[in-house]
């Protein structure tokens, strides 16, 4: 039975997965949905997405959990490190990236 897959996630040069064409990080996804229990919808109408890249971006978090909640650790302590809020340094290096190439 052929394996097929789903095109909506693409990795940056530092590895960090987001969603193919909108530039918003897996992690983010997931964090919204998972932490703060925004539906597909919510998610869907505050970033430009469609449910199927809100699902490939979940499906991809739940395959890398790990390493994704990893990463999202790291940036929390150094957000705490250096007395800037999360949402702050979030906003400073660009959580989400207005190219529509990525």
């Amino acid at each position: 039975m052929p394996v097929i897959s789903v095109e909506h996630i693409a990795l940056r040069e530092n590895g960090a997965p987001y969603i193919a064409g909108k530039g918003v990080k897996v992690a983010n996804i997931a964090t919204l949905a998972i932490m703060h229990g925004w539906s597909i919808e919510k998610i869907a109408d505050e970033f430009d997405l469609t449910p199927a890249q809100i699902h490939a971006a979940l499906a991809y978090y739940y395959d890398h959990q790990d390493e994704i909640d990893s990463a999202v650790r790291a940036g929390d302590e150094l957000a705490k490190q250096t007395g800037i809020s999360i949402d702050d340094l979030r906003r400073h290096v660009g959580d989400k990236i207005p190219s529509k190439d990525e």
